[in-house]
């Protein structure tokens, strides 16, 4: 039994409009869940988007809280992981994240194999495995001169893969957070996102017309496809895959790669494990991380940061 997990105060950070539906006949069952396991904790809804960040920042800084438990998809995780590394706690790395997938992606708790029964929550906190893992860091270069920073958790992308978030977040609010958006932006996203001119500078170099670029952490993305299949978040490496426009025949040939978890292997795709890299784009371009959309620009730095986090996952 985790002893020193039981008795830890937790901070419960929960998406209230992640899975709306499945989340509220849920909901009562995770607090009765840690009543009755005896677990102490601080729980705090979000009131609206960016509203994790401030949570998981507070709660780290004002009430020394090092344990997290999220109750929400992937772009919920990132912004906790973002207030806790734009925090000045000096102990970063030592605090420890859990959560339970109501998203509409769940990339990351694909990786890990994590389930929304509620019922599983007490083989998690009771015989579950303290990982260490890696998170990554992006930096913009604006227009303006100034900088903006982002972490993410599972992955970022740009190019076509950044429009099909901005074009999925839209739709969202004529279709909720179904799957139909997300298909939808993937057709019109092919339509509307140009290739263009990219320089790529790491321990490999790529200067060409490409159309998307995807960066892994973790290996899962647009709900459950494997951009980078190779990419683990204990690696210590970003794994990279940039996709040169396919003609209308080699998309055939793309998907069947794709859904192969072979998609680094095609002729189209640069592919490349690095611990980081600058991207220079020829016209400012749309940025995703973990599905939360970043101000356009043309200029990135990706830097993975080791050992950032500890992760409670499933015993398997």
């Amino acid at each position: 039994m985790n002893t020193n997990i039981l008795n830890a105060h937790w901070g419960i950070v929960v998406n209230s409009h992640a899975g709306k539906r499945v989340l509220g006949k849920n909901y009562s069952k995770i607090d009765r869940f840690f009543n009755e396991i005896g677990i102490k904790f601080t729980k705090v809804l979000t009131e609206y988007r960016g509203h994790a960040v401030e949570i998981a920042k507070n709660l780290a800084e004002t009430s020394g809280i090092r344990h997290f438990f999220i109750v929400g998809g992937d772009g919920t995780l990132n912004e906790v992981v973002n207030g806790i590394y734009t925090s000045q706690i000096i102990d970063k790395e030592q605090v420890m994240i859990a959560s339970i997938p109501y998203g509409s992606g769940n990339d990351w708790a694909r990786y890990w194999n994590l389930s929304k029964k509620v019922s599983n929550l007490n083989d998690l906190f009771c015989n579950g495995k303290a990982v260490q893992i890696d998170i990554g860091k992006m930096t913009c270069a604006q227009p303006d001169g100034s900088q903006y920073s982002r972490f993410f958790l599972n992955g970022a992308g740009f190019g076509f893969d950044g429009q099909v978030v901005r074009l999925t977040n839209k739709l969202k609010k004529y279709f909720g957070g179904s799957s139909f958006a997300y298909t939808f932006s993937v057709l019109l996203g092919v339509f509307v996102t140009a290739s263009q001119s990219m320089t790529l500078r790491g321990n490999y170099e790529v200067a060409d017309k490409i159309f998307s670029v995807a960066v892994g952490n973790g290996c899962f993305s647009g709900g459950g496809i494997k951009q980078v299949p190779k990419a683990k978040p204990t690696d210590g490496l970003l794994h990279v895959a940039a996709i040169k426009r396919p003609s209308f025949l080699e998309i055939f040939s793309g998907l069947k790669y794709l859904f192969q978890d072979r998609i680094d292997e095609h002729n189209l795709t640069y592919s490349f494990e690095t611990e980081h890299f600058t991207a220079v784009c020829e016209k400012p371009t749309a940025i995703e991380t973990d599905g939360v959309e970043i101000p356009f620009c043309n200029s990135i730095l990706f830097q993975v940061v080791p050992n950032a986090l500890i992760m409670l996952t499933p015993n398997v």
